[in-house]
């Protein structure tokens, strides 16, 4: 069972308007919702997913290990901002080694399989 708080809902239904309004704007959010850094991480955000909570794992058990004592919240909030960057280096490795030749490989594949089809009359599902 799914509950939605008026909070939710409100920001649910306006984001579709703000989709729609960056899509159209040429200023500020544009060139920031442009920027290289931006879709370098949209690049390699599924690569990110996959290592986050493994990588969030183990530098939690690291970070306990060399610092057993409660963070101040300025401590905890500099923790927080290296291990959330610190899963970009590993992301983008396993973008280049893995998904980016894995998908290349996939497509060859399909383009194969798709010339296959054609020249004996076939489909492939």
């Amino acid at each position: 069972i799914m509950v939605l708080r008026l909070g939710d809902t409100f920001a649910a239904m306006l984001f579709p308007l703000a989709i729609m309004s960056s899509a159209y704007n040429r200023g500020l959010v544009d060139r920031i919702l442009s920027s290289r850094f931006l879709h370098f991480m949209g690049v390699i955000s599924y690569s990110i997913y996959l290592l986050h909570e493994t990588l969030g794992h183990l530098e939690m058990q690291a970070t306990m290990a060399i610092h057993p004592a409660l963070f101040t919240p300025i401590e905890a909030l500099s923790w927080a901002a290296v291990g959330t960057l610190s899963v970009i280096p590993p992301s983008w490795i396993a973008y280049r080694l893995i998904e980016h030749p894995g998908r290349d490989a996939v497509r060859a594949l399909a383009a194969r399989l798709s010339g296959f089809a054609r020249r004996y009359g076939t489909t492939v599902r």
